[in-house]
């Protein structure tokens, strides 16, 4: 008798397709492009789809809710129901609303994560673990053993260099993400009276985290040269931007996760650069993939093979989609 054919595996329980979505439904997770509904985990991540799931605090940042139809705003532990799928948003940590998502489809659980922090922020939620069956990440910063140092131990260091900067008659810029981080650096030079200038986006956003009853001292909209002793916040999108070279004696650093990778320090030509970022490093994801209990993670192509690899020597089910092109995105 011919030997028996081996019974062909699941499928996966989400497909990639410009982003996640949960199989046999309509809910993407932070989907790249307009889709029908999307949950999106920050304010960075809105998009145009016909309808957001997404914490009522993301809906105020991004300037969405009260301005467009279809925005579905929840604040974090209220259980929803889309159809068959209940649903809680629970804090990622990363940024102020930023959230996680606990989606239960019969008796499976899944959570999706499109970034966390788990170490204290100056600014944000604290970072909250729900278990589950099934993990879905689409997480920057997943290198084995990538550990970034303490976080208050960068802190004081950025305060270090950007008091050494002024004293030496240059302009400090910081270059950091827009959402996270750049309200980080303004709480943290603020508590320390050091006058700051901002990107109009911070400036826009921590605006809007003042209305929400963060305490963050009062920035000066970039718009001109920065007088003496002022230290400039950008985006590192625009790390390049004409703004900054019109700076006379500007000396530039990188605040973000990037900067615990040589290569991305390399390129970005800076003077100085801080590993302080609003997302977990190599091994805060995998104590948070240990935390969750989840047996099988599911893995966006932003994630590389040594960390599939990892996962599966732990005993984890894994499935990771890839593209030709394996995302960039570094925060």
């Amino acid at each position: 008798m011919p030997p028996r054919a081996r019974p062909s595996p699941p499928p996966p329980p989400a497909v990639w397709e410009d982003g996640l979505r949960l199989r046999g439904s309509a809910l993407w997770f932070d989907a790249r492009r307009a889709c029908e509904l999307s949950f999106v985990s920050d304010a960075s991540r809105m998009a145009r789809h016909r309808r957001i799931l997404c914490t009522d605090l993301t809906a105020k940042i991004s300037g969405a809710r009260g301005a467009r139809k279809g925005i579905l705003p929840s604040p974090f532990g209220r259980a929803l129901s889309l159809g068959p799928l209940r649903l809680e948003l629970f804090p990622s940590g990363r940024a102020l609303g930023a959230a996680q998502v606990l989606v239960e489809k019969g008796t499976t659980r899944f959570v999706y994560c499109g970034g966390v922090q788990p170490n204290e922020s100056l600014t944000a939620e604290r970072f909250q673990v729900r278990p589950c069956d099934v993990l879905l990440l689409d997480c920057p910063y997943d290198s084995p053993g990538l550990v970034f140092p303490p976080r208050g131990q960068v802190r004081e260091s950025i305060v270090e260099w950007v008091r050494e900067t002024s004293a030496g008659g240059k302009t400090p810029v910081l270059l950091a993400a827009a959402l996270g981080t750049g309200q980080e650096l303004l709480k943290l030079l603020g508590d320390r009276d050091i006058p700051v200038r901002a990107h109009q986006s911070i400036y826009d956003i921590a605006k809007r985290y003042r209305e929400l009853g963060v305490a963050l001292a009062h920035a000066r909209r970039f718009r001109s040269t920065p007088v003496e002793g002022e230290a400039v916040i950008f985006p590192i999108a625009l790390g390049a931007a004409p703004a900054i070279r019109g700076i006379e004696e500007a000396r530039i650093a990188l605040v973000s996760g990037r900067a615990a990778l040589p290569a991305e320090v390399a390129r970005s030509r800076v003077d100085a650069s801080f590993p302080l970022s609003s997302h977990a490093d190599g091994e805060g994801l995998l104590a948070m993939v240990r935390a969750t209990g989840a047996k099988h993670v599911v893995l966006s192509p932003r994630h590389g093979a040594p960390f599939e690899k990892l996962l599966r020597r732990r005993g984890l089910r894994v499935t990771r989609f890839s593209i030709p092109e394996q995302l960039g995105l570094l925060p």
